[in-house]
């Protein structure tokens, strides 16, 4: 008999991986209504929030239709330059980003 250990942490991401490209960005959104206030973001002047803040520049500067476009591209792991550079970020940096994103859209 072959016992698999599926973590909780395996188990969520399949199941996000599992959605379509905009319930997923819908999921990151309703988190962040949910929890986005109990969050701490780094300390201003962190290398990793300077990193995010200015990839997160780039994309507010496109008109709405694009940044949401850049968002699929992300999540899609598309061969795009927004894309490639948000992929060679660390976790911390990815989460600053997208937590970024998140105060930009209110």
């Amino acid at each position: 008999m072959t016992v698999t250990n599926v973590s909780a942490y395996d188990q969520g991401k399949e199941a996000l991986e599992g959605l379509t490209t905009d319930d997923q960005l819908g999921l990151l959104w309703f988190v962040y209504t949910k929890l986005g206030k109990s969050i701490t973001p780094a300390a201003p002047g962190a290398s990793g929030s300077e990193i995010a803040q200015g990839l997160f520049n780039q994309v507010k500067e496109l008109p709405h239709e694009q940044q949401l476009q850049v968002m699929r591209e992300i999540v899609e792991k598309a061969n795009t330059q927004l894309s490639r550079q948000y992929g060679s970020l660390s976790p911390e940096t990815k989460l600053a980003f997208w937590y970024f994103l998140a105060q930009g859209m209110e």
